[in-house]
Protein backbone atom coordinates (compact mmCIF):
# COMPACT_ATOMS: atom_id res chain seq x y z
CA UNK A 1 0.00 0.00 0.00
CA UNK A 2 1.30 3.47 -0.88
CA UNK A 3 1.04 7.07 0.79
CA UNK A 4 -0.77 9.97 -0.51
CA UNK A 5 -0.67 13.48 0.66
CA UNK A 6 -2.85 16.37 -0.27
CA UNK A 7 -2.59 19.83 0.71
CA UNK A 8 -5.56 21.98 0.37
CA UNK A 9 -5.57 25.52 -0.33
CA UNK A 10 -2.46 25.61 1.79
CA UNK A 11 -4.19 24.87 5.68
CA UNK A 12 -4.77 21.33 5.49
CA UNK A 13 -2.91 18.25 4.83
CA UNK A 14 -4.42 15.13 4.24
CA UNK A 15 -1.67 12.10 4.75
CA UNK A 16 -2.60 8.52 4.31
CA UNK A 17 -3.60 5.11 2.09
CA UNK A 18 -6.54 5.85 1.06
CA UNK A 19 -7.90 7.01 -2.28
CA UNK A 20 -9.57 10.56 -0.82
CA UNK A 21 -12.10 10.05 -3.76
CA UNK A 22 -13.18 6.61 -2.74
CA UNK A 23 -14.36 4.71 0.48
CA UNK A 24 -14.41 0.88 -1.01
CA UNK A 25 -11.79 -0.62 1.77
CA UNK A 26 -12.24 -0.05 5.17
CA UNK A 27 -8.58 -1.04 6.04
CA UNK A 28 -6.98 2.35 4.81
CA UNK A 29 -6.93 5.74 6.87
CA UNK A 30 -6.16 9.42 5.97
CA UNK A 31 -5.11 11.73 8.38
CA UNK A 32 -6.51 15.36 8.59
CA UNK A 33 -4.18 17.92 9.72
CA UNK A 34 -5.61 21.45 9.73
CA UNK A 35 -2.46 23.58 10.45
CA UNK A 36 -0.95 26.31 7.80
CA UNK A 37 2.47 25.98 9.36
CA UNK A 38 2.24 22.20 9.16
CA UNK A 39 1.12 22.59 5.39
CA UNK A 40 3.79 25.13 5.00
CA UNK A 41 6.52 22.69 5.83
CA UNK A 42 5.46 20.24 4.26
CA UNK A 43 5.39 22.26 1.05
CA UNK A 44 8.60 23.20 1.62
CA UNK A 45 10.17 19.47 2.70
CA UNK A 46 8.52 18.37 -0.55
CA UNK A 47 10.15 21.06 -2.37
CA UNK A 48 6.97 22.44 -3.66
CA UNK A 49 6.64 25.86 -4.03
CA UNK A 50 2.94 26.68 -4.98
CA UNK A 51 3.62 29.40 -6.45
CA UNK A 52 5.39 28.23 -8.99
CA UNK A 53 3.71 24.59 -9.17
CA UNK A 54 0.30 26.20 -9.41
CA UNK A 55 -1.49 27.43 -12.97
CA UNK A 56 1.53 27.67 -14.45
CA UNK A 57 1.72 26.12 -18.28
CA UNK A 58 5.49 26.20 -19.67
CA UNK A 59 6.16 24.04 -23.09
CA UNK A 60 9.43 22.02 -23.86
CA UNK A 61 11.71 24.25 -25.35
CA UNK A 62 13.06 20.76 -26.93
CA UNK A 63 10.02 19.97 -28.50
CA UNK A 64 8.57 23.24 -29.54
CA UNK A 65 11.84 23.69 -31.55
CA UNK A 66 10.55 20.21 -33.71
CA UNK A 67 7.36 22.45 -33.84
CA UNK A 68 5.55 20.30 -31.16
CA UNK A 69 3.63 21.82 -28.36
CA UNK A 70 4.36 19.48 -25.11
CA UNK A 71 3.81 20.94 -21.45
CA UNK A 72 6.01 20.86 -18.74
CA UNK A 73 4.54 18.95 -15.86
CA UNK A 74 5.66 19.01 -12.44
CA UNK A 75 7.34 15.47 -11.02
CA UNK A 76 9.09 14.30 -7.77
CA UNK A 77 12.02 12.40 -8.43
CA UNK A 78 14.66 10.82 -5.36
CA UNK A 79 16.65 14.24 -5.50
CA UNK A 80 13.58 16.69 -5.30
CA UNK A 81 10.94 17.85 -7.68
CA UNK A 82 11.78 19.05 -10.89
CA UNK A 83 9.70 19.86 -14.50
CA UNK A 84 9.60 17.38 -17.51
CA UNK A 85 8.63 16.75 -20.68
CA UNK A 86 5.40 15.23 -20.86
CA UNK A 87 6.19 13.04 -24.00
CA UNK A 88 8.89 11.58 -21.49
CA UNK A 89 10.60 9.13 -22.73
CA UNK A 90 10.34 10.11 -25.96
CA UNK A 91 11.83 13.59 -24.91
CA UNK A 92 13.96 13.34 -21.84
CA UNK A 93 14.15 17.32 -21.18
CA UNK A 94 13.76 18.30 -17.88
CA UNK A 95 14.35 21.73 -15.45
CA UNK A 96 14.98 21.79 -12.23
CA UNK A 97 12.04 23.42 -10.13
CA UNK A 98 14.41 25.12 -7.41
CA UNK A 99 16.25 26.98 -10.46
CA UNK A 100 13.77 27.68 -12.88
CA UNK A 101 11.68 31.01 -12.25
CA UNK A 102 8.48 31.90 -13.99
CA UNK A 103 8.27 35.47 -14.61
Amino acid sequence: MHQKIAIIDGKVVWEGSLNILSHIDGREQMRRIAEQETAKEIIRLLELDQSEAEGTERFCPVCLEKGIKSRMVLKKGRYGAFYSCERFPECRHAENLRRHKFS
